[in-house]
């Protein structure tokens, strides 16, 4: 077994991704995009501001969380009990917050007072409470919420798998930082990261409700005086950082659990833009799609080898996964019977029912994904954000209803192969070694890393 896992993926310290440099996403600046809807009561914006996290050191990846806690402070010169008394007031909801590839302002309200919550957020903007005392209290707080999160097992493997498959790459940085990363921070460098994340120049504005759309960008430009930029933003698209000829095996270290985490991820081909990404949907819905796809089906229902086990593929990163966890008893057979499971739905053909039915699950999961004006946004910015088709939400129902049977089974025989990739498994090391070398996995090609070391 090796250990040391944090010199063998850690070669990012320092100077890491000061800018962004890259291929394949350019983000219009400034750009204004609406939707009219009069059946809703509240005008809903999100103000995308691209690099978010991405411009922030892996060292410091608390950045993000701490600003936008000290911005739902309210302006300097008002007390947070009256700024929410105002926004209460003026039936307005506003929020601040880094994501992947961006930082984000959210604010819903009525359009009576589309333009006194613009002035106010623009206030918050103009005059943060960059005080010692707020930062304490916020990274005090902070600091105990992530501790907390670090008790949460399935939590720690998914936001340890992207991170360590991609070797921190920007793009896999959602801001949420580890304790270490949070504890670093210090109310200067707050101060000094908040210009690079707040950049209103380059932001992008998505706006759904009953206002006009003249006026949604007429007021914007009076409060933030928006400009167009010389360049836009750009980014890469990450790529596998682990071994290329064969499966990565890590352990997460949790000494004395009793259920263990298994999340397998495979690198693939980004299908963003490429008609294979909807055969590559319907056929994980079919494959892992809850307890009627074939994981599911055979591995829950039937053997009774864990509660939950799904496939999917990444809707913006280049790679598929499995997630399931299971005891110490039944974690053998959970991981023979994916291997047996898998070899025999590569080469079943479906019938139209089972496509049929699948398509229908797979739209009905997206509607309600997107029932809510701000999860539609969400879908809609993030979609540009990762270089995709403007048009995806509107055309993603036909692009469902177009996968036919002999596109399920090319996607298949193309992706969904195993020999490259990772298993990454949370739990006690001493269980999980012996049980690997059950399953045929040497303990000299597995890496144990511990919490602590995943930054």
């Amino acid at each position: 077994m090796k250990h040391g896992f944090f010199t063998l993926f850690i070669a990012i310290m320092g100077g890491f991704m000061s800018s962004i440099t890259v291929l394949n996403a350019d983000i219009a600046s400034s750009a204004f995009h609406h939707y009219p809807d009069s059946s809703l009561v509240r005008q809903t914006v999100v103000i995308s501001i691209p690099g978010g996290p991405a411009f922030v050191p892996i060292d410091h990846q608390g950045v993000c969380a701490m600003l936008a806690s000290i911005l739902d402070e309210g302006p300097q010169g008002m007390t947070k009990k009256d700024y929410l008394e105002t926004l209460f007031l003026y039936s307005a909801n506003v929020s601040f917050g880094g994501s992947e590839r961006q930082f984000q302002i959210v604010i819903e309200v009525l359009p009576d007072h589309f333009d006194d919550v613009l002035n106010l957020v623009q206030s918050v903007l103009d005059r943060p409470k960059f005080d010692q005392s707020i930062f304490n209290d916020t990274k005090t707080r902070l600091l105990h919420n992530r501790k907390l999160m670090n008790n949460n097992m399935r939590a720690v493997t998914f936001y340890a798998a992207t991170r360590l498959a991609f070797n921190y790459h920007p793009s896999v940085l959602d801001g949420t930082g580890s304790v270490a990363s949070i504890d670093s921070l210090t109310l200067p460098l707050i101060e000094q990261f908040y210009p690079k994340l707040v950049q209103l120049e380059s932001a992008t504005i998505w706006s759904a409700g009953p206002m006009n759309a003249d006026r949604v960008e007429r007021q914007f430009n009076r409060v933030f005086k928006l400009k167009p930029v010389r360049q836009p933003i750009r980014f890469d698209t990450p790529k596998w950082a682990l071994s290329n000829d064969r499966l990565s095996v890590i352990i997460v270290d949790k000494p004395e659990a009793t259920d263990h985490q298994v999340l397998y991820m495979y690198p693939m081909k980004s299908l963003i833009n490429d008609d294979r990404e909807f055969h590559g949907r319907v056929a994980h819905m079919l494959y892992g799609g809850g307890l009627t796809g074939a994981l599911g089906n055979e591995l829950r229902e039937n053997r009774g080898l864990t509660y939950h086990i799904g496939s999917s593929l990444s809707p913006r990163l280049p790679y598929w996964r499995i997630y399931s966890f299971a005891s110490d008893d039944q974690l053998l057979g959970l991981l023979t019977g994916i291997d047996d499971v898998t070899g025999q739905f590569v080469t079943h053909q479906e019938s139209e029912t089972e496509l049929d039915f699948a398509k229908m699950e797979l739209i009905s999961n997206f509607r309600m994904a997107t029932e809510l004006t701000l999860s539609r946004l969400g879908i809609q910015l993030r979609s540009m954000l990762y270089g995709r088709d403007l048009d995806f939400v509107d055309q993603f129902e036909s692009n469902v209803h177009s996968v036919e049977l002999a596109d399920i089974m090319a996607y298949k025989q193309q992706f969904l192969k195993r020999n490259v990739g990772m298993l990454l498994m949370m739990g006690d090391q001493k269980k999980l070694i012996p049980l690997l070398s059950s399953y045929g996995i040497s303990s000299q090609d597995i890496v144990v890393t511990q919490i602590s070391e995943i930054l």
